[in-house]
C-alpha cells in the first residue's frame, strides 16, 4: 500500500482571512493485485488428467479465488476454489476441441480489501477419436473405402476433422491388394483369388493432432 498525505489549511472568507491550524489528511491506496498461474495454459486429450495449477500474486497477503463455467460437451470440471485449481479428469464428448476458461481474482489484504482485475487461464481439451469395430462386404476387385463419419453408426462415435489412421493388415493368402499404411481414409482394391467368401482384417488406430 502507498500513503498519500494531503496538508490542508482552512481559511475564512471576507476581507480579513483567518487561517486555521493546518491538518493532515492521509489516504492509503492499496495495490491492484495481479494473479500469476503456474504452469502455463495446457492442452490435453479427452479423458486425460490436467496438471494442478498454482495461483499466486506479487502482492503480499493477497487472497485468490477462482471460478469456471462448464461448457457443453465437457465433464469433470471443478467450478470454483481458492489458490489452486486441482487436477481434473476432463472428458470431451464432441469431435472438436473445447476450451475451458478459469477466471481468477486476487484481493489485497488490509482494512479495505481491494479486488484486482480478472485474470484468465485456459485448458484446451482435444477430442479423442472413438470408433467401434466395423464390417464391410465388397465384391471381388472392388475398391474398399473406409472413411468413418462422426456420430455414425451411433452418437458415441467420435471422428474429429482431420483424424489420421494408421493401419496394419492380418494377411489372407487368398486376398491381394491389402497393405498397411496411413492417411485420412483407407482406399484399396481387393481381389479374392478363391471360389469362396474370404475375410481380411484391418487393425486401425485413429489419432487426432491439434
Amino acid at each position: 500500500p502507498i500513503a498519500v498525505v494531503y496538508k490542508v489549511v482552512a481559511t475564512t472568507g471576507g476581507s480579513v482571512s483567518c487561517d486555521g491550524a493546518p491538518f493532515l489528511y492521509t489516504i492509503i491506496v492499496n495495490p491492484s493485485p495481479a494473479v500469476l498461474f503456474s504452469p502455463s495454459p495446457q492442452t490435453i486429450c479427452s479423458n486425460d488428467t490436467s496438471a494442478a495449477i498454482v495461483l499466486s500474486s506479487d502482492t503480499a497477503g493477497a487472497t485468490i479465488s477462482w471460478t469456471a463455467t462448464q461448457p457443453a460437451g465437457i465433464t469433470g470440471i471443478a467450478t470454483s476454489g481458492t489458490n489452486t485449481i486441482p487436477v481434473q479428469n476432463l472428458v470431451n464428448s464432441t469431435n472438436t476441441p473445447i476450451i475451458v476458461t478459469y477466471q481468477a481474482i486476487a484481493t489485497a489484504a488490509g482494512g479495505s480489501a481491494c479486488p484486482g482485475a480478472v485474470y484468465t487461464y485456459s485448458i484446451t481439451v482435444n477430442p479423442r477419436p472413438n470408433i467401434t469395430n466395423q464390417t464391410k462386404t465388397i465384391c471381388n476387385n472392388q475398391s474398399l473405402t473406409i472413411a468413418p463419419i462422426n456420430s455414425v453408426p451411433t452418437l458415441s462415435t467420435i471422428v474429429p476433422d482431420g483424424t489420421l489412421y494408421t493401419w496394419t493388415v492380418n494377411p489372407n493368402s487368398n486376398i491381394t491388394g491389402a497393405s498397411a499404411g496411413n492417411g485420412t481414409i483407407i482406399n484399396q482394391t481387393l481381389s479374392n483369388s478363391s471360389t469362396s467368401i474370404q475375410t481380411i482384417v484391418y487393425d486401425v488406430v485413429p489419432s487426432y493432432l491439434n
